[in-house]
């Protein structure tokens, strides 16, 4: 694999991803990302077996010689893409180690084959809803925040779903305080939705959502929850356990 690019759009886009792959991975295949040439574009991937986000790179300056897939360490390469000052850089994928050549400078990473990088599943279309992008963000705000920090209290250390009808909720709980919040969206399917969403993964679905994204798309598939926005993928495993009765401890006759 051999291209060049902007410095800047791939060290922004290696933050996003970066944001969730672990720094102590029972491999470091797990601490690295996936960079691959798809459709004329770069896409990015980074897990950390909980979450996962496929990010597509928009890059003007992108030009692919040779195509393929290469896996580096995150931290690595973003240190790199950090001292190097240079507006464009090229990088060249040899068996399993990864040239940097930029004016001036040029850095040599080992990295891994592609086929140990994990899989990260396809957005399932066939279950999918839209949100209103203002809406979502809005929701996470106000309910991630109250979320439990102890691993004690499994259930608890997420935010809860719901989708009933064209009314969507969302709570969290640490035990000790609860913050709740509705919205009234579009379901022209009848899908319903009922999931405990890790802290990490509902608030990594808010980031990734640009200006320019109206709506962000939900889809629930077995024990997993995705979301789609315009250049990003995001997939959460989601928190086994009973989720509290919140309905109970929210007073009847409050406004």
């Amino acid at each position: 694999m051999k291209f060049t690019c902007s410095r800047e759009r791939l060290l922004g886009g290696l933050q996003i991803v970066g944001s969730v792959v672990s720094t102590r991975g029972m491999k470091p295949v797990y601490e690295s990302v996936l960079i691959r040439s798809k459709d004329g574009r770069l896409e990015l991937q980074g897990t950390d077996l909980e979450v996962a986000i496929r990010f597509a790179l928009e890059d003007e300056k992108l030009v692919i010689e040779e195509h393929g897939a290469l896996v580096v360490p995150a931290q690595r390469l973003t240190a790199i893409l950090r001292e190097v000052k240079d507006e464009e850089i090229g990088f060249t994928w040899e068996g399993d180690r990864l040239s940097v050549e930029c004016l001036g400078s040029s850095f040599r990473v080992n990295g891994f084959p592609p086929e140990e990088f994990p899989e990260i599943p396809d957005f399932p279309e066939e279950t999918a809803v839209t949100v209103p992008s203002g809406l979502f963000k809005t929701m996470v705000a106000r309910t991630a925040f109250a979320t439990a920090k102890e691993k004690m209290r499994y259930a608890l250390n997420g935010v809860l779903f719901l989708l009933e009808k064209d009314l969507a909720r969302m709570v969290g709980t640490d035990g000790r305080r609860l913050a709740y919040a509705e919205g009234r969206l579009e379901n022209p399917t009848g899908a319903e939705i009922r999931a405990i969403i890790p802290t990490k993964g509902i608030t990594q679905m808010s980031k990734v959502l640009s200006v320019a994204d109206e709506t962000i798309d939900l889809a629930l598939k077995e024990n997993q929850l995705a979301a789609r926005t315009s250049s990003s993928v995001v997939v959460s495993r989601l928190v086994e356990g009973s989720f509290p009765k919140f309905e109970e401890v929210i007073p009847v006759n409050c406004e």
